[in-house]
């Protein structure tokens, strides 16, 4: 996808677009280098939006590229054997090119993709998938009192929309998660809003069913 980039990807998951690539930097270029190994795996996110005074939106850019390249790197660096790369620095950079929801799962896709293309030694690739609870319109809210009746108040979707998400109801709970598809690993659980026990259950295994479908696909791709 980049041809400067070692390795490179492009994710599109509905209307939300991510590109990431993958560079690999001699120890001289990171001098903050805090890893035992002597390795180092940095993330950096960049967001166009509109629309939005610029002081504002520069803000909210920041706060949302720390948020995302703090995730990014949780979700990524159990995977990769930094010990293969002694005094250097592996960089992955994702720019989200456009985001109607799901942008932290295509981002980790992404990455997890440029990596593979990049031919960095992996212990597993990181497939992730979100899923959004929210309150089914069609049902009448004061009537709890029924098992039943409270199942059906709920909705699960997988990797929302944005305006799913903004639309669909005010109570809404967002679930993220990274795993390693062979080895069945989590490297990431992030979650908004409350669930309780059986409803964070029911989610992550739909969260876990992405994830396997979304492995289908990378493996798809890189035959």
């Amino acid at each position: 996808v980049i041809t400067r980039a070692l390795g490179s990807s492009l994710v599109e998951l509905g209307h939300t677009k991510v590109i990431a690539e993958v560079q690999i930097a001699a120890a001289a270029t990171s001098s903050n280098n805090n890893n035992k190994s002597g390795s180092n795996c940095n993330e950096a996110t960049t967001t166009n939006t509109t629309q939005q005074s610029a002081g504002k939106l520069n803000q909210e850019i920041t706060l949302r590229e720390s948020d995302l390249s703090r995730r990014l790197t949780a979700s990524l660096l159990p995977v990769i054997i930094l010990e293969k790369y002694p005094k250097c620095t592996i960089i992955v950079t994702t720019t989200v090119l456009q985001d109607d929801g799901s942008c932290l799962s295509a981002a980790i896709t992404a990455a997890s993709m440029a990596l593979v293309d990049a031919r960095v030694e992996l212990r597993d690739v990181v497939t992730s998938c979100t899923v959004a609870v929210v309150e089914n319109p069609n049902t009448n809210s004061n009537n709890k009192e029924e098992e039943e009746e409270e199942e059906d108040r709920w909705l699960y979707l997988a990797d929302p929309t944005e305006r799913e998400v903004t639309t669909t109801s005010t109570n809404v709970a967002l679930i993220c998660l990274a795993m390693t598809p062979n080895h069945k690993e989590v490297t990431l659980w992030s979650q908004s809003g409350r669930l309780s026990s059986d409803m964070a259950s029911h989610a992550m295994e739909l969260c876990r069913d992405g994830c396997r479908t979304m492995h289908k696909f990378m493996r798809e791709s890189w035959i």
